[in-house]
């Protein structure tokens, strides 16, 4: 019997495995397999129950996958359950399976497990008791499943009889369909929830989005009925490690969906329990933080000039005041004695002479210092003065119209800087950066606030004192969170600069089988630019557009329309021109009184 089972087997490797990069071959007990195949093979002995997956879970890439057991249905149990719990995955497995010497499981019972709904090549060799003629010699039936349709997915179909009589098959059928590329109304479960402009979710057949549309194309191409299995509470939702979850991806990794979509990121987290696709789109993460406040009018004189050339030029006036009180010393006395003694220097006088060249205004000759080294210095000072009121008025002129803001904030470090928090509907938004080292990262992750009540969204957002997540996709459309409102985004700007970059994926069940398929179908997606079209005909269709429009308007403006002068742009000058004429009006009144009070003092009589 070993001979011929070994035959039989070893003629369906040499002709459908003969491709395979290497074979994992399990034997038990007393059975063995002698193979004359010329491909790389890992024998695994099974002890036990203990398939050894340290053995073969050691990145060989080997797909195909043959069993000689005398428990072949809990052989194949076992290898589907380690399988997904290793990192290794085994998207193209191709099972070939026989019972052995002394079997104490019927192979049959392969067809009853819940491991056999995510398999489609699968071949069972069996050896047959229904012809008892030995003019046949050994009879074996080769057995797989139906996997395609709409119900009965894991219904035995008897594929062909094999006779060691000649060594030929009955009909010559294909041992291993391609049961993928037209499933036949098979049931294809997405798990989503509603996110524009990602995932729309429709009445009856009425979805739309760039991923629902993607997929729903992807289901119409392999021929499967599409079931959307819905979690709006819980929105992306969350793995633990007993292989249980919530949400979107929950409800994969619980087997109660095929695939996942709706703005899926690569999360490193994910991928141990899930498989992700190629990606979909390239998407950025940023803030909509609240608008900057413009400056106070009055403040537009200092705007002329740097902090920098401020301090220079404060640093000037106190050395010209101190070289002008020097040189007229010198005049008198000698430098030697202005050093050590500076307090006979005249500052007073100096100080305001200083301050009439800087302003532009005529001197005495009274207050230039006598003699030649006078005359240069205030020469000197008198170009430098020239100088500065010129390019004072030329960067006076070239603000004035502009209004200056403060608490911008468009960059990272600006945002990490500011202090305020970000939040959105679910931790996912900080996951790509969660396990960041640099600084700036652990700050963005430590100010996210997670709420996922709407209502407490829209009256944060009203505020405008939090920011809030959102996607920057392609094309220049926003993913943006239905708590936004146009009351709101008034009072919101977008940042030049993305928190960081990711890309959208589809998520499928560990080591799915139909993950090959999906990935060659996204490719041919983006060659149409078919996902383009369909995201920007959610926007356009099922997102406020005046939303869109506000973001892209404060985005992609660069100058501001020339404008008429209004009382903003002045009131810095006429704040110092009111501020000079209530001090002078204050010292001509405090004068006036003290000359009052000397005069009458000085008529008095005298006792």
């Amino acid at each position: 019997m070993d001979f011929y089972l070994d035959t039989v087997l070893n003629v369906i490797l040499s002709t459908y495995f003969i491709n395979s990069k290497c074979l994992i071959i399990f034997t038990d007990g007393d059975n063995v397999f002698n193979h004359n195949l010329s491909i790389p093979v890992i024998n695994v002995k099974i002890n036990n129950d203990n398939i050894h997956s340290e053995v073969f879970l050691n990145s060989f890439g080997c797909q195909g996958i043959v069993m000689k057991s005398d428990r072949p249905s809990t052989v194949f149990q076992t290898f589907e359950m380690e399988i997904r719990n290793s990192t290794e995955r085994f998207n193209h497995r191709q099972f070939l399976i026989a019972t052995g010497t002394n079997s104490t499981e019927n192979p049959m019972e392969i067809f009853e497990s819940t491991q056999i709904q995510y398999v489609a090549d699968l071949l069972i060799v069996e050896e047959t008791t229904h012809n008892n003629s030995n003019d046949l010699g050994e009879v074996y039936e080769l057995w797989t499943h139906k996997y395609t349709g709409l119900q009965n997915n894991s219904e035995k179909v008897l594929l062909d009889v094999w006779y060691s009589l000649n060594e030929s098959f009955s009909y010559g059928a294909n041992l291993y369909p391609n049961k993928l590329k037209n499933q036949m109304s098979r049931v294809l479960k997405m798990a989503t929830f509603q996110y524009e402009p990602y995932t729309i979710i429709g009445s009856g057949k009425d979805h739309m989005g760039s991923e629902m549309s993607s997929m729903l194309t992807f289901a119409k191409f392999l021929n499967m009925t599409p079931e959307l299995v819905i979690n709006s509470d819980d929105f992306w939702g969350a793995i633990y490690e007993n292989w249980t979850g919530n949400g979107l991806m929950g409800n994969i990794v619980n087997d109660k969906a095929d695939i996942g979509l709706g703005s899926l990121y690569t999360w490193e987290s994910a991928y141990h329990y899930l498989d992700l696709s190629f990606p979909l789109i390239r998407t950025g993460v940023t803030c909509l933080v609240p608008a900057p406040t413009v400056d106070a009018g009055w403040l537009t004189p200092l705007y002329s000039y740097s902090y920098m050339l401020w301090a220079f030029v404060i640093t000037t006036f106190m050395l010209a005041v101190f070289g002008h009180a020097v040189i007229y010393y010198l005049e008198e006395e000698n430098l030697f004695q202005a050093i050590i003694e500076p307090s006979r220097l005249k500052y007073n006088q100096s100080i305001f002479v200083i301050y009439k060249l800087f302003v532009i205004q005529a001197l005495k000759k009274s207050e230039i210092p006598p003699g030649r080294h006078g005359v240069l210095f205030i020469g000197i000072m008198y170009m430098f003065s020239v100088f500065l009121s010129n390019t004072y008025s030329s960067g006076l002129a070239s603000v004035m119209t502009i209004p200056r803001y403060y608490n911008v904030i468009e960059t990272v470090e600006e945002f990490v800087d500011s202090g305020i928090s970000w939040a959105g509907n679910h931790d996912v938004w900080t996951e790509s950066i969660s396990h960041a080292k640099q600084e700036p990262y652990k700050t963005i992750v430590d100010r996210f606030v997670t709420v996922p009540d709407k209502r407490k969204l829209e009256e944060y957002a009203i505020t405008a004192k939090t920011a809030f997540a959102l996607e920057r996709l392609p094309n220049d459309n926003y993913a943006i969170g239905t708590y936004i409102t146009r009351d709101a985004i008034e009072h919101l700007r977008l940042m030049k600069e993305d928190f960081y970059w990711e890309e959208s994926v589809i998520m499928t069940r560990k080591s799915s089988v139909l993950l090959p398929k999906l990935n060659e179908f996204i490719l041919r997606l983006a060659e149409t630019g078919l996902i383009s079209y369909w995201q920007h005909e959610a926007v356009m269709m099922h997102m406020d557009t005046y939303i869109q429009n506000v973001i892209q308007y404060y985005k992609t403006k660069k100058q501001r329309p020339v404008v008429k002068l209004k009382w903003n742009h002045v009131a810095g000058a006429f704040s110092i021109l009111v501020f000079g004429c209530i001090t002078s009006m204050i010292i001509i009144i405090i004068e006036f009184a003290i000359y009052y009070m000397r005069s009458k003092r000085d008529t008095a009589p005298h006792p």
